[in-house]
Formats: C-alpha cells, structure tokens, sequence
C-alpha cells in the first residue's frame, strides 16, 4: 500500500479536517479495497497456554484467552458470534467471561458504538457464549462513523479460568480449550462459513527446591564403592547440586561426614562451569574446611538471579578406612540442617528439601584383574619408553594355568617394537609367548601339565617397549586397551575378573613441556624438613632454569615458597624446613623459554603435625593468629550471606 508522507494535498482539495481524518482512519486500519476476502477464522489465543513450572505453585491461579475473529469483511454483514468453548473440568474450572470490542465496535471511529448485546452460561467443563448487534440491520451508523458491519480483525470474549489442579514434578497435565457449537450469522439470519482454531493449556507439575548430594557418576544420591575396585586411599567426588530452584539469589551448604571413614581433601566452587548456578554473574564464593564438615557459600553482586536446576559445588573425599571381610561401612554426606539454605532476591529463605547422600564401602572379594603400569605415560616428544603388565589379585585356588590378551594402540601415534617376559609367572614355570599385529601386541602365558605349584598374589607379567611415531600442533592420546582378555583354570574353563585397568599414552604439543615434582615424605612434625623435587623435561635439557615452588594451607592463596635451578640434568631439588603445622598443598612451575612453552606440576599434599614438644614457637603463635583472622573473614562472610530478611 502506498504510503503518503504529506496530506497537504488532501486539504488544498477542500476536504474538511474531520473527514480527513476518517479516511486517514480507514486506511490505516483497513488496506485499500476494505475487505481481504476469504472466510472468517475463529481461534482461541494464545494456541497454547503455559503454567508452571517454577514456584511458587499455580494452584487456584487465575488466568484468562481470548477467543479472537479475524478475516472478517463488510460484505460478511455480520451481526452475531455464537460458540462453547469446552475444556478438563479436573484441571481447569470456569469463572466467567467478558466481552470483546469487535462487535461493538470494530470498523467505527470517534467514539461510535453499534447497540449489542453479550451473554455466557458457565458450565462444569464448557462456557457458552453469544454475542450480538441488535436490530435493526443494517445497523443505524452514519457513513462518516465508518462501517455498519464490523471488520477486519478482534477479540469476541475474554475468558477467565482457575487452574484446579496441579501434579508433581515431572508431570505434565494438558487441557484441550476446543470451540464447539459455533455459529456465525449474516443480518438475513443466514450463516456465514467459517474456520476454527482450537487452543490448550499445559500445566507442568509443581517444583520443589532441593538442594542435594549428587555421585557424579551414576547421578544419583548413593556413593557406594566395593573394595575389589576402588581401594582404601581412592578418592571420589560429591557434586552439591541445586534441583528446581526459582529466583536463586544466595546459597549455602554445610556438609557433615564421618572422619574416620573419609577426609575432605578438596572443595571448590566451580565458578566458570557453564552449569554453575552463578556462572556469568558477578560473586562472592566462600569454602571452609572444617574438622568433620565442610561449608561452602556464594551470593549475587550483580547480575539476574538463578531459575532452573545447577550446581554449587564439587567436595573431593578421600577413603581413609577399609570395611571389614564379609562387612561395610556407611556413613551420610549430611546437608539436612539449618546451615543448609537458600534465599531468594529477597533475601528470605526458600523452603527447600535437603538430600543426604548416602556413602557406602562394601567388602568383595578382590577379582584377578590386569593392569597397566604407570595408568597414563605423557611425553613432549616421540621418545622410546617402557609400559609393564600386571597381573593382580590372584589366589592359588583359582588354579591359573592361561593367560591371555591383546593389548590395542593407535599405530598413527605408536608402534610396539619389543616384549620382554616379567618375573610373576615365570616364577611359576608359565611359559611365554607373543606376536605383533599392526595396532596390537598379542602376549600368552600358559602352564604345561601336570600341574603342581599354582600362582598367588599380584606382580608383573611382561614389559612392552614401545615407541612414539608423530607429534603434531595438538594434544593426541592413544589408549593402551586390553581386549580379548582370557584367564582359564585348570579344568579348561575362563576365570571371572574384574574390568582391565587400561592406560594411555599423551603426546603433548611441539614446544611443549613438563614439570614433574615428588614431596618427601608426606608428613612430618612441624620443624621437619621436606624435601621437594622433579625435573623439567622439554624437546631438550633445561639446565640452570629457575623453578618456582608455591605453596599454600589446603583450600587457601597460593604463595611463593621459594625458587630453585635445575642441575645439568634438568632436575631440582629442594628442602623446605617446616614451623607451621596444617595441611598443605604443592605444586611447581616453570616459566618456559623462547623455545618452550611454560608448565606446572600436579599439586602434592602434605601434613605438618604440631611439635610434640611444649616448648612455644612464637612463628607459630603469629602464624595461627593470622589464621585466626583469616577464619573470622571467612565466617563474617558465610554470616553474611545467612542474613534472613526479618
């Protein structure tokens, strides 16, 4: 349609102002040729409606459609709106309706309105409505008010509903909201063809907040381990997780557990995490370790609040206790009491269910497995290196007298290029044999009747040397897979075992490098010494480089301890003389070279025990003083973020 930017000419024509206003009206609101052919459409908006399913709960929560008509024209000559619009009467319950304007008003300017009359009759699972233009047709409106017969497009009624039911979480209840009985009458008391369209309403079942302890490996609140697979030693994550929360502005977790089964050997709040509840938002994370808990907060500075399922925090435990034969041990992962809490924008607490998980360390009887030694070999460059077998858990009644198996690699990365025999079962007279395939090395070991002496125990079975093929811009991995893996008895038949322990090998970026580090021993009384050493192994030596050892109380700052060279071999050493005690953790680094990209240590963890002397170590009282202050921040914090909005 063309549009006109200048209405001058329409005036300069001798067209009066209210007149031209009405067309102007007219144009805007209806295309030129006033009337866009076809049948009228009947519909139900919005299509579909949704409630839920974010608290707070929409129970006996009002909301209301309308049911629209459009693609009426003058020539329809309509003068009355009839229908039902049906629905579940066990969701939903009916409360009344009120009129649209299109009847009465659509087509007309300054004010005009036809004379109508408008009806419902609310029933149990339906609503009746009827809307109409009284007689006498055509309707008594002046051609300078606009239309007779309304036009175009508008609402017939508004509806309003109560919401009667609501499910569980989980649950999705629909509603259909279908027009029935639909009559479109002309001013001859004829019909006018018409299209219809339906509408819903889909109510999602009631959320309730939770907060929980979740095993990140089977996703559930159960952390139970057997003891021929995981070993006293082993550690295991927690995941603290925050379920179905809505306008999530603070949080905090207390988490008590049973010291002598587990220590809590690392907490964190995994800020950068995209499933973080805060992740993108500005902070204020707070951890503490306490001395059979652990208590981890954070609140909003700036930035929209939290809807929807998240985590909060990752608490590393390490197994400290084994279960007796034929027994377990079990303890909770405690986060139901009242330092477990979350708050909304306005700082009021949301009541919320607070999941334990639930720890378990089962007896089982240790299965024969086999494994490779180191679990995962890292190079900056294709080098010769050696990778052993054992063979674990084995007892002479299962009265082994085969092995086999095939040990896969990537041949893009490595070829395998000798196998040496290991002293376990040569020590019991097995003999050995292996092949080489393209990707894989083959290795039997086999005991010839009659059978005397069987195996016992656990020990290495065989060395595998290989060597690296490629290197490139990238991180590239080859697994060191066991498959076809065969154990037999005596009688013939093949052995139960427990899942191989894999390896892998890791070929780091040209240019890259590493720092190993070793802390010896990994506890002493404070006054002790440690010594703290590794070496920095790049495409060539690294003597005389500078090496920096951090240091800091587990969970705290990172500080410098003390920098170190390395010898003509690339290796450092270094002795720290302790005076504070406390749980430590280490790691080293160097800062690389024109040639060689920088690297960093693993952390290493080591206890300082108070001196069993009574004598006063001034250093230690400065020292705990600090750390007193430092927990007094770190609790005025945690009180901060508990402030109820009384």
């Amino acid at each position: 349609m063309k549009k006109f930017s200048d209405v001058s000419i329409f005036v300069r024509a001798g067209l009066p102002v209210f007149l031209l206003v009405t067309l102007l009206a007219l144009m805007f609101s209806h295309p030129l040729g006033f009337a866009q052919e076809g049948n009228p459409i009947l519909s139900v908006e919005p299509s579909l409606t949704k409630k839920g399913p974010n608290p707070p709960p929409v129970l006996d929560t009002d909301f209301s459609v309308n049911v629209e008509i459009r693609n009426v024209s003058e020539s329809h000559k309509l003068v009355n709106v009839t229908f039902t619009l049906a629905f579940n009467s066990t969701l939903l319950q009916v409360l009344n309706a009120t009129e649209g304007r299109f009847m009465r008003s659509a087509g007309l300017i300054g004010g005009k309105e036809r004379n109508v009359t408008f009806n419902y009759i609310p029933l149990d699972d339906r609503v009746t409505v009827s809307y109409s233009i009284k007689p006498p047709y055509p309707p008594p409106i002046a051609p300078q008010y606009g239309s007779q017969y309304p036009y175009g497009q508008g609402v017939i009624a508004k509806v309003f509903f109560r919401i009667k039911y609501q499910g569980e979480s989980g649950d999705e209840d629909t509603s259909f909201l279908n027009l029935q009985d639909i009559g479109l009458k002309n001013d001859a008391g004829g019909s006018v063809p018409f299209v219809s369209r339906n509408g819903s309403v889909k109510i999602y079942g009631l959320v309730h907040p939770e907060i929980s302890v979740i095993n990140p490996l089977s996703g559930n609140t159960s952390f139970v381990f057997l003891s021929n697979t995981l070993f006293k030693g082993s550690r295991f994550n927690a995941t603290l997780m925050a379920i179905d929360v809505a306008d999530l502005f603070a949080w905090q977790v207390k988490l008590y557990y049973n010291t002598s089964q587990l220590v809590a050997t690392k907490i964190s709040i995994p800020t950068k995490d995209p499933s973080y509840v805060f992740n993108g938002r500005q902070n204020f994370p707070v951890t503490l370790n306490g001395t059979d808990f652990v208590q981890l907060a954070d609140t909003i500075l700036s930035g929209a609040t939290f809807n929807g399922t998240g985590k909060l925090g990752i608490v590393e435990f390490k197994i400290l206790e084994e279960p007796p034969t034929g027994g377990s041990l079990s303890s909770n992962l405690s986060i139901d009491n009242d330092d477990t809490y979350i708050l909304d924008s306005n700082n009021q607490e949301v009541a919320s269910t607070k999941t334990n998980g639930y720890y378990q360390y089962v007896w089982a009887e240790s299965l024969p497995t086999l494994e490779v030694k180191p679990s995962k070999y890292t190079t900056v460059k294709p080098e010769t290196f050696n990778m052993t077998i054992w063979l674990n858990n084995i007892s002479a009644d299962k009265e082994l007298v085969s092995v086999e198996f095939k040990l896969r690699y990537n041949v893009t990365l490595l070829n395998s290029v000798q196998v040496l025999d290991g002293p376990f079962l040569a020590g019991f007279g097995f003999t050995f044999d292996y092949s080489f395939s393209v990707g894989s090395v083959a290795l039997k070991h086999f005991m010839n009747p009659p059978y005397y002496d069987f195996p016992f125990g656990s020990g290495q079975i065989a060395t595998i040397t290989f060597e690296g093929m490629y290197q490139d811009s990238s991180v590239n991995n080859s697994s060191l897979e066991f498959v076809d893996v065969i154990l037999k008895h005596a009688n013939g038949t093949s052995m139960l075992i427990a899942p191989p322990l894999n390896g892998v090998y890791s070929i780091l970026p040209i240019g890259s490098s590493i720092v190993t580090i070793e802390v010896i021993p990994a506890s002493v009384e404070s006054g002790s010494n440690i010594t703290i050493s590794g070496s920095v192994k790049a495409n060539e030596t690294k003597a005389d480089v500078d090496v920096e050892i951090s240091y800091r109380l587990q969970g705290g700052v990172w500080s410098e301890l003390a920098t170190t060279k390395t010898n003509s071999f690339s290796n450092y050493t270094y002795t720290w003389t302790t005076t504070v005690d406390g749980t430590f953790e280490i790691k080293t680094s160097w800062a690389g070279d024109e040639e060689t990209n920088p690297a960093e240590s693993e952390i290493k963890t080591v206890t300082v025990l108070p001196k069993s002397s009574s004598s006063i170590d001034f250093t230690l009282i400065i020292m705990l003083g600090a750390g007193i202050i430092a927990i007094i921040v770190i609790a005025m914090a945690v009180y901060f973020l508990k402030i109820r909005g009384h």
